[in-house]
């Protein structure tokens, strides 16, 4: 999986390696020339168009879902647009609730809207989402583990994935599990889903299926789903690029051949213990949060000034949602290495 960080590492070398979970491999230079062309834009700043290529590679997987719910369903709404149309209610900005949505070109995506419903609770769920929507709804987009902003790291009650997948096949609604950021083993199983036990109809993952190499995401779904696309009905120009297949094949293969997902389960749980040993108690301290190697620290107040003199102390942290100290190492962390930590 190649070297690991350490404090020999210059400050810059470690800025580059954080989100990223590995080191750069080999074909790191390839990926620079790949990205190069988002330079060329003549409008927005760099931080905008590193997004901008980032993004991209979302659309595709979001674009394929779109078009296998509406085959499927035969309903023009499903998952994120009906539920945009059910967010301009004036009685959702008043709800302790988070949207965001994400718009690339409305020729590739009309919306993506991630709605944290289940901070509402079940019964709103049911009645004010499925049963009293503007438009019957296609599908319900659903996350086991949230990493958006305000609700970083934030876990919904236990058994509610559980009572969504219900509430969904009762409705006759295809339960979708976005599993982008906390897919393949990340929370200490495979899925974030498979801790509330449920199957979902479709899964989306992406970002980790390379190991941080190479932009692949992919759709996952049963044959009656998925054996509705006929050739030619689906594809871009980046699709079914056989080294982003290579990479995913090799991505899977080393998490099985290594454990990966035992380790992240096992480490992950000494880690928050240990975090909530050592912090918990602290007034500064709000909660240590987070499920595998996916942590959150939310302090009392915003603590961006300490990402500053973090690193004049030599230690390199990631602050998100302005208070919370964001811990997501890489599934190979050993328990020496989160006894550092």
């Amino acid at each position: 999986m190649g070297r690991t960080v350490g404090r020999a590492d210059t400050f810059e070398f470690q800025v580059r390696t954080l989100d990223l979970g590995i080191v750069h491999p080999t074909g790191y230079p390839l990926w620079l020339l790949l990205a190069k062309p988002f330079t060329w834009l003549p409008f927005g700043s760099p931080a905008w168009r590193v997004n901008l290529a980032a993004v991209a590679w979302g659309v595709l997987a979001t674009g394929l879902l779109y078009g296998l719910l509406v085959a499927l369903t035969g309903r023009r709404w499903p998952a994120a647009l009906a539920a945009l149309v059910w967010a301009t209610r004036p009685t959702f900005w008043s709800q302790a609730i988070e949207a965001e949505v994400y718009t690339l070109h409305a020729v590739i995506v009309a919306g993506v809207l991630w709605q944290m419903v289940w901070l509402l609770g079940r019964p709103q769920l049911e009645t004010g989402v499925v049963r009293r929507g503007p438009i019957p709804l296609a599908a319900w987009l659903g996350l086991g583990l949230t990493n958006h902003l305000t609700t970083v790291f934030l876990l919904p009650p236990a058994g509610y994935l559980k009572a969504a997948a219900t509430i969904c096949a009762r409705h006759d609604v295809l339960l979708v599990a976005d599993e982008i950021q906390t897919g393949l083993g990340r929370t200490g199983r495979f899925f974030a889903c498979e801790h509330e036990g449920i199957r979902p109809d479709m899964v989306i993952i992406g970002k980790a299926l390379s190991g941080g190499f190479y932009p692949v995401s992919a759709v996952l779904a049963d044959q009656p789903i998925l054996g509705l696309l006929k050739p030619g009905d689906h594809g871009s120009t980046f699709g079914g690029n056989p080294l982003a297949m290579r990479a995913g094949v090799e991505t899977i293969r080393i998490m099985e051949e290594d454990k990966l997902l035992a380790n992240a389960a096992a480490v992950g749980a000494h880690l928050k213990a240990a975090l909530q040993a050592a912090l918990g108690s602290l007034p500064g301290v709000k909660e240590v949060r987070g499920q595998g190697l996916m942590l959150g620290v939310e302090l009392a107040k915003p603590c961006g000034v300490l990402v500053g003199q973090a690193a004049e102390a030599g230690l390199l942290i990631s602050v998100t949602a302005e208070s919370v100290i964001r811990i997501v190492p890489p599934l190979i962390l050993t328990t020496a290495e989160a006894d550092e930590i």
